[in-house]
């Protein structure tokens, strides 16, 4: 395969990929761009890879912080404390056991999928952002990227010294419809500079191949 120099495409070596999205090899040693050995996806600082944790409606125990699911944990036995003291005075307490009983069965499911999603990926959640698509998905694994459109918006914030949000939504009069894309992950300042680049060169080229009626 032919590779480009950077100063003909316009490429950032910070922005490759460690890890292969779809199976997760190890892509560290290898060509700044090239295919997966494991299993032929292609690579490259253009076709970039973040793995960190999902927010908001996407984040669950199987995707986000470890220090969520404690204050989520901590949200529950807080409700369950209510509960309890509720049908206390009632004289029951079978809204209590139910409630524990599903907390645990919470707790347990999205564990066992946490460990499932890092078994060959660092962190339990992935955004592949590319010129003909973005997609999100916990682990790894093949994803059915959505194409750049208008209707599409996103913000990228700084939450932290070496931490950072992005979100893509669709809003329709106000209202968010639905976010296909919400993650945090870490970085430092530069390489968060350059991806927020990125995010808008993978904009630049969505729209063109749109506008020039290229199949997605």
């Amino acid at each position: 395969m032919e590779v480009k120099a950077d100063d003909e495409v316009g490429i950032d070596p910070l922005l490759r990929p460690m890890r292969c999205g779809q199976c997760g090899y190890r892509l560290k040693g290898l060509a700044e761009a090239g295919r997966c050995p494991e299993c032929g996806l292609e690579y490259s600082p253009r076709r970039v890879v973040l793995f960190g944790w999902a927010c908001g409606r996407k984040a669950d125990v199987a995707n986000m912080r470890a220090r969520d699911i404690w204050w989520k944990s901590i949200g529950f036995a807080a409700f369950a404390v209510w509960i309890a003291f509720t049908n206390w005075q009632h004289g029951t307490s079978h809204f209590l056991l139910l409630w524990l009983l599903l907390w645990a069965l919470w707790l347990v499911w999205g564990l066992y999928h946490r460990k499932r999603n890092t078994t060959d990926a660092p962190r339990p959640t992935q955004v592949r952002l590319f010129a003909e698509g973005f997609a999100q998905r916990d682990g790894v694994g093949e994803v059915t990227l959505k194409r750049w459109a208008p209707r599409y918006s996103d913000t990228y914030q700084q939450i932290g010294a070496n931490r950072f949000r992005f979100r893509i939504c669709w809003k329709w009069m106000g209202f968010e419809i639905t976010s296909p894309v919400d993650i945090e992950f870490d970085c430092d300042p530069d390489t968060a500079i350059r991806i927020r680049e990125h995010i808008e060169w993978c904009r630049q080229q969505g729209a063109h191949t749109a506008g020039t009626g290229c199949p997605h």
